[in-house]
């Protein structure tokens, strides 16, 4: 046996498999038998009395090993087969018997095939463990196929028993010593170990398949070849997905092949949110990849002095908002950007930089639900460099301007902290959008949220149901912005601040609301209005006026006319006073 490494493009992938193993030796002409027993859960594989190695495959994790046996399948985990093969038995077999069952309500089948073809008949199975036998005169692979149309029904095997007649001439046989490839991919940089036996004098080849281990397959990611006679020669690309993937292979020599060799790649590693990061490049955790980085003494610490540095983050979810500082050092006619991607393979541009001076502040909210990858890349360096740091994800946060005003959709079931407030809008009439305040939110509502100072505030995730007593009564008419939304002079207004002003102002024809903020519809296009101001119907929201001033006619709230103002809530050509 010797070993070899060898290296992989894009990424090198870390494993090690030992298979392969090329027997010569006499096979006498008596009648035998293989007795493969499970006492424990299987974990893929199983060895009979005499040594002989089985595989187990299933469309199932497997479940903790019961009485009746192995155990694929639960009552709220689907399975619809269950494979047990070997190729290692070389003669002629003349009758396998399997022990086996199904849950309760079963319309599982067994089936046998040797050699490819089927081995005696199809059975029926039960809830109770029974042997089934199957006899027949064939040789080749093994393979027990226990079938039902995906159901939470689970599948057993307890047992299977082979008899056969060895050839009496010596033959050829491939076997394999291990049958699984766990292909590792920390931080998705690694290398691969092989192990593997000379293959002299023979012509081998590898053939990839289903779990089944019949029905051939072509696998995108994962190629294998005899480089001559004693090299077998991967290439396996980088698992960009988010989940273990599996591909299943056989070697094949002399008319015979190995058992069924499962190679098992793990998603490279991903982070977890919420994430707080303000350290330097040689300290990344758990997610990030980078390439060309350095680093500064003091925050932000992450430099990028060279075209083509880059920071890439894998997340585990969509992280719905993203905020980080940046600082330009000499930064003069060159690009930053800062990409987002759901397949590590295609960007989009969610921010460009062509100059950059002091450390800023930037932030992102309601970001696409199938965003996975952020990367920030030194696109074209001309002058200067760029620092990163203070990079910040979350679920559910907002940012609050200068204005204290902001809109918001929830990505989730939110609930509003102390110092934010937030509001539905009930109905415009004439000028004056009326809100109504709620204390949390449902997914995909829309919000007019305002702060008691500016800042970014993470909101709650327990939801109540105040919002849908809210709109019970009064619907909510703010709509959420897809990114497709754009102005058309006359009916679409969204949240700005003009003179001081904040309110909903006229969106203008073919202006875009960004993604991810409210806007209104006001369909009176005959009377257009270019701005509209908000009324909480609180006796905070109205105007005030100083105590004891004295003004044309005055109502009070019940509509009398009063003739001075006393403390209170009054009505002067039209609009609400707070008197104190």
């Amino acid at each position: 046996m010797r070993q070899k490494t060898i290296g992989f493009f894009p990424l090198r992938l870390s494993a090690l498999i030992a298979f392969a193993v090329f027997n010569f030796g006499v096979m006498w002409g008596e009648s035998r038998t293989s007795k493969l027993t499970f006492s424990e859960e299987c974990r893929g594989s199983g060895t009979a009395d005499d040594g002989i190695t089985w595989t187990i495959t299933s469309d199932a994790a497997e479940s903790s090993y019961e009485y009746r046996g192995i155990h694929y399948g639960t009552s709220s985990a689907a399975v619809s087969y269950l494979n047990l093969t070997t190729s290692a038995i070389s003669g002629t077999i003349t009758q396998i018997v399997v022990n086996a069952s199904g849950a309760k309500g079963t319309s599982a089948k067994l089936n046998v095939t040797v050699g490819g073809n089927a081995f005696g008949s199809q059975k029926n199975l039960t809830s109770s463990s029974a042997n089934y036998t199957f006899e027949g005169s064939a040789s080749g692979e093994i393979v027990i196929s226990l079938t039902q149309t995906s159901a939470m029904k689970a599948l057993y095997v307890k047992s299977v028993t082979v008899t056969y007649t060895p050839q009496d001439t010596p033959q050829t046989s491939v076997l394999a010593d291990s049958y699984d490839i766990n292909v590792e991919s920390t931080g998705c940089v690694s290398s691969l170990d092989i192990t593997y036996s000379g293959m002299n004098d023979i012509s081998p080849s590898v053939a990839f398949y289903e779990a089944d281990g019949i029905t051939p397959k072509e696998y995108n990611w994962i190629s294998a070849e005899i480089d001559g006679q004693n090299d077998v020669s991967f290439a396996v690309e980088a698992n960009s997905g988010m989940a273990i993937r599996q591909a299943y292979m056989k070697v094949l020599a002399n008319g015979v092949s190995s058992g069924l060799i499962t190679i098992s790649q793990n998603a490279c590693d991903f982070a977890s949110l919420p994430l707080d990061f303000d350290g330097d490049a040689s300290s990344l955790p758990t997610g990030f990849t980078a390439s060309g980085l350095g680093s500064y003494d003091s925050s932000p610490r992450i430099k990028f002095d060279t075209t083509g540095d880059f920071l890439v983050l894998k997340l585990n979810a969509s992280p719905r908002t993203l905020s980080f500082n940046i600082n330009g050092l000499s930064f003069s006619g060159s690009t930053f950007k800062v990409q987002t991607s759901a397949d590590g393979l295609s960007y989009t541009d969610l921010a460009t930089y062509t100059s950059l001076g002091d450390v800023s502040n930037e932030f992102f909210g309601n970001m696409a639900a199938d965003v996975r990858y952020i990367r920030w890349i030194y696109s074209n360096k001309n002058q200067g460099n760029v620092a990163l740091g203070r990079i910040s994800l979350g679920y559910n946060r907002v940012l609050v301007g200068s204005a204290l005003y902001t809109t918001y959709v929830a990505g989730d079931n939110i609930s509003i902290p102390d110092g934010l407030t937030a509001y539905i809008a009930t109905n415009v009439n004439g000028e004056t959008i009326h809100l109504e305040e709620v204390t949390d939110a449902p997914t995909g509502a829309a919000l007019i949220i305002r702060g008691d100072a500016a800042g970014i505030y993470t909101l709650g995730s327990d939801y109540e149901g105040a919002y849908a007593d809210a709109i019970s009564s009064s619907p909510n008419i703010l709509q959420a912005s897809d990114g497709t939304v754009t102005g058309d002079g006359s009916t679409i207004y969204a949240l700005g601040q003009r003179e001081g002003s904040v309110g909903f102002y006229l969106v203008k024809s073919g202006a875009a609301v960004p993604r991810g903020k409210a806007y209104i519809v006001v369909d009176t296009p005959a009377a257009i209005k270019n701005f509209l101001k908000f009324n909480t119907g609180t006796p905070t929201a109205v105007n005030r006026v100083p105590s004891g001033s004295e003004a044309i006619t005055t109502f009070s709230l019940s509509g009398q006319r009063v003739a001075g103002f006393g403390k209170g809530i009054f009505i002067r050509n039209g609009h609400k006073y707070l008197v104190e």
